[in-house]
């Protein structure tokens, strides 16, 4: 082997290096499917947001949804929710009643994404493609940036889930 393969092989291995550590650095995202069987424990997120647990007893075949193995699982489905009404009330509120007409390529529909590996936001402009619900559009550009900045957390959050 000489020296330009050699080179040739710790610039490979340096750019899988750095590949590796960008997914490393990517926020955790865990879709749980997980179900308790008979005399499992499990946690859940109540109504009010808050965490609550059990044991699971059936008589029957029946399998319980939206139920975690650990708190940490659970806490973070309940920090998802608590964001996800945030920005549904802080959307709405800045749309005054506004929301994007899917039957027209002519309207702006303003949406934050997050930038992949980054966990960084930015604003988009969409006119004929729907990405996110409904609710996620927002009617202008300038309302766009205010809510990125205002609810940062939220959205990371929320988007990252």
């Amino acid at each position: 082997m000489n020296k330009e393969q050699l080179q040739q092989q710790i610039n490979d291995m340096k750019a899988k290096l750095a590949e590796m550590e960008a997914l490393l650095n990517q926020p955790v995202s865990t879709i749980n499917y997980w179900h308790p069987e008979n005399n499992d424990f499990y946690f859940y997120v109540t109504t009010n947001g808050d965490l609550d647990y059990n044991r699971y007893y059936s008589t029957e075949n029946t399998k319980r949804f939206r139920v975690f193995k650990t708190k940490e699982e659970a806490q973070h489905y309940a920090d998802y929710i608590k964001a996800e009404e945030t920005l549904r009330k802080a959307i709405a509120e800045a749309n005054k009643g506004w929301l994007p007409n899917w039957n027209t390529h002519i309207e702006d529909k303003w949406c934050i994404e997050l930038k992949a590996g980054l966990c960084d936001l930015k604003e988009t402009c969409n006119k004929s493609y729907k990405c996110f619900p409904s609710f996620m559009y927002i009617k202008s550009g300038n309302l766009a940036n205010y809510l990125m900045n205002t609810y940062r957390k939220e959205f990371i959050t929320y988007l990252s889930y």
